[in-house]
């Protein structure tokens, strides 16, 4: 019923959404964009409400390995130009303990 639409920086929320917290979290298709990830996962997790419900849909651009030396670099060119910092290049592991550690 009462929906309040805040712009932001998902990774320094200003101070009423901090202290209000959050019923529902919702990230859809963004959260590879933010410098970092772990970062927007490590402030806005806590803040969902107990009860609450996080939801995301996000792309996991894996790391081409340092011995693929050609693909590796056309990785991070892209990444690059769409935007996607490097500290967002890593595994489902990675990403799964960064959920687990604040609590997912």
């Amino acid at each position: 019923k009462n929906v309040e639409v805040v712009h932001a920086s998902a990774t320094a929320l200003p101070e009423p959404v901090r202290s209000t917290g959050f019923d529902v979290l919702l990230s859809l298709d963004c959260a590879y964009h933010f410098d970092s990830r772990e970062a927007f996962l490590e402030r806005t997790l806590p803040l969902v409400k107990s009860g609450g419900r996080f939801a995301a849909i996000d792309l996991l651009p894996t790391p081409v390995p340092r011995a693929h030396l050609f693909k590796r670099l056309l990785q991070l060119v892209v990444a690059k130009l769409v935007d996607i910092p490097v500290a967002n290049l890593h595994d489902t592991a990675l990403y799964e303990s960064h959920l687990r550690r604040n609590g997912c």
